[in-house]
Order: C-alpha cells, then sequence, then structure tokens
C-alpha cells in the first residue's frame, strides 16, 4: 500500500508538474502590467457610467471565464448602484444553437454583436490564440458599429486582431492563458470596486480602499 515514504508511481513526476504549474502560472501573472490593467478598469467605468452596454464573449474554458467575468461585474454594479446592461453573449443556448445553425459557427459571434450592439457600447473578448473566426469576425462587427473592442489574450494573438485596447499573457501554455486570464478578470472587478467606493466585506483590503475613495 502507497505510504509518504513509499508514493505511488509517477507521484514525484506529478508533484514536479504541478510545482512547474504553479510556478509558470505565478510568473505569467507577475508580468502583468498594473498600469494597463487600470486603464482598462477606467475604460469599463466610463461605460458603466454612460450607461452603455458591456458585451462578453469567449470560447470554451475562455467562454466560462466570460461568464463568470459578466457575474462579478454585474455584482459590482448592482452594490456600487449603477443601472447597466452586462451580458456574456454567449449564455443562451437557445439562442447559440440557433445563429450556429442559421449562420454558422464562424458568423455566431458576429451576429450576436450585431443584434445586440449599438455605437459606444463596449465588446470584451477573452481568447487564448485571438485566432477564433466566430471571436475575430464579432470584433469586426463590432468596429463596423462603432462598438470599443478590448481583447483579453496572450502573446499568441495576431497583431492585427481589431481590438482598440489589449492585455496580452506573455506565455503560449493555454492552461497557463486560461489561469491568468481568470486572475485578470479578477483584478479588474476589484479595481472597479475601487473606483466606485464599493466595500467588499469578504475583502478586508478593498473595503479600506473603498472607504478611502468615499472620503475623497
Amino acid at each position: 500500500m502507497p505510504s509518504a515514504f513509499n508514493p505511488p508511481r509517477g507521484r514525484m513526476q506529478r508533484e514536479d508538474h504541478a510545482r512547474q504549474a504553479i510556478l509558470d502560472i505565478t510568473k505569467a501573472i507577475a508580468k502583468l502590467n498594473a498600469l494597463e490593467l487600470d486603464l482598462i478598469a477606467e475604460v469599463i467605468a466610463s461605460i458603466l457610467i454612460e450607461q452603455k452596454k458591456v458585451m462578453i464573449l469567449g470560447n470554451g474554458g475562455s467562454c466560462a471565464t466570460a461568464s463568470h467575468f459578466a457575474a462579478d461585474l454585474t455584482l459590482m454594479a448592482r452594490a456600487a448602484r449603477l443601472r447597466v446592461s452586462i451580458a456574456a453573449l454567449h449564455e443562451s443556448s437557445s439562442l447559440m444553437s440557433a445563429m450556429t445553425n442559421d449562420y454558422g459557427f464562424a458568423e455566431s459571434g458576429a451576429a450576436l454583436v450585431e443584434t445586440s450592439g449599438s455605437s459606444g457600447d463596449l465588446l470584451v473578448i477573452f481568447s487564448c490564440s485571438g485566432s477564433s473566426a466566430n471571436l475575430v469576425k464579432a470584433a469586426h462587427a463590432a468596429a463596423r458599429l462603432g462598438v470599443l473592442t478590448i481583447l483579453i489574450g496572450s502573446r499568441l494573438a495576431p497583431s492585427d486582431f481589431p481590438a482598440s485596447q489589449r492585455i496580452v499573457v506573455e506565455t503560449e501554455n493555454y492552461s497557463v492563458i486560461e489561469a491568468t486570464h481568470s486572475t485578470i478578470a479578477h483584478i479588474i472587478v476589484d479595481l472597479l470596486r475601487i473606483r466606485f467606493g464599493v466595500q467588499s466585506p469578504r475583502h478586508p483590503r478593498l473595503a479600506s480602499y473603498a472607504m478611502a475613495t468615499n472620503e475623497d
């Protein structure tokens, strides 16, 4: 029977892999630019203040991150008493399947943006590669409508991806990119909480920052 002194086959390799994964994710997060994150948060804040729509898209794991980000943004906006429209456009499975069936998957993102977006709105795209046809076409559709696009991507993304602003995760490892994207989403929401003076009882540091903002 395996024990701490007689580990099962492969345990040492798995532990080495886990340590390396933790190191890779930590390095990717440490390379993020705090000023860039704050500038993105300010863009989102201005959109919310102007009561424009925030649309969010992603594929696969990035789809889940987009949904999580939409939920956290909405909760932050509710606490800040903002009247806003925030939506992860892919969340309706019925609508997504209908769009894909009628227009094809490559056109589904553009169809969703064209249906939901208007000039002055914001589209946030989470993408590891920045090359998925449905997301690229969604960004092009946004540009035609006068919708601002932010890409939360990586160095894999092509330089001509149609985004007004982007955050680049400096790795090509998809697992690390997705983990870092999740951290980016949380940091942006935290910055918005501070920006709007929203206290967070689960985060003492944010609560103190929010109090200082309100005193200003």
